[in-house]
């Protein structure tokens, strides 16, 4: 089933290449969800693609529209993974391009971060415009909270995935990064370095005598 028309789409320029101004982000039709059996990948032809092009100026238009925002031109497997998000996962093309607005933003340029990220939000019943919005927001304040976090233990290098489990914890509970400092110095002064599972501990037990 072809997914509804985007309202208030821009009308498309029929060009694979030319790199027109993004779709202006306005709320979409959340489309009903229907999952694929698992991680299903879909290998679509160059000709399959266009002729679905052709048929379909949303997709036409995101195929247009999703090269000036990623800054480069997009082969037939990275075509392939769009389709497969517009059609397999039933984004549309305001969610597509919001999302890659906000991969672009991260530094991360290419259509297989996107996809991955769409699909991840995806198997997570995150799928219309204003959800992934959301996620969007919530990521952001993560990875600022992880910033700050990084900075008050003197920390350069990005954190390991262990480390990014520990901040995001810490996120989630509640714990300022005023409180996040103070255990720092306590860690410190213990053990003489940085120790995450240390500075865990403490902080454990504060939210338990609370």
């Amino acid at each position: 089933e072809s997914p509804q028309p985007v309202r208030n789409a821009p009308q498309p320029s029929g060009s694979f290449s030319e790199r027109n101004e993004p779709v202006s982000l306005v709320e979409a039709v959340k489309v009903s969800k229907t999952a694929p059996a698992g991680r299903v990948v879909v290998n679509y032809s160059q000709r399959e693609i266009k002729e679905k092009a052709e048929k379909d100026k949303n997709l036409r238009q995101l195929i247009t529209d999703i090269q000036g925002i990623l800054k480069f031109s997009i082969n037939g497997k990275e075509l392939g993974r769009l389709v497969e998000l517009y059609e397999l996962y039933h984004f549309d093309v305001p969610t597509i391009l919001l999302a890659a607005q906000y991969c672009s933003s991260i530094g991360k340029h290419s259509v297989a971060y996107l996809y991955a990220v769409m699909q991840r939000w995806f198997e997570e019943d995150i799928n219309s415009y204003a959800e992934v919005e959301q996620a969007i927001i919530k990521s952001n304040e993560i990875k600022s909270f992880e910033n700050k976090v990084l900075k008050i233990f003197g920390m350069e290098s990005k954190p390991s995935s262990r480390q990014k489990e520990y901040i995001s914890k810490w996120n989630k509970l509640g714990f300022s990064v005023e409180l996040l400092e103070i255990a720092y110095n306590k860690c410190m002064d213990a053990k003489g370095k940085l120790n995450f599972s240390y500075i865990d501990g403490i902080l454990m037990n504060w939210s338990n005598s609370s």
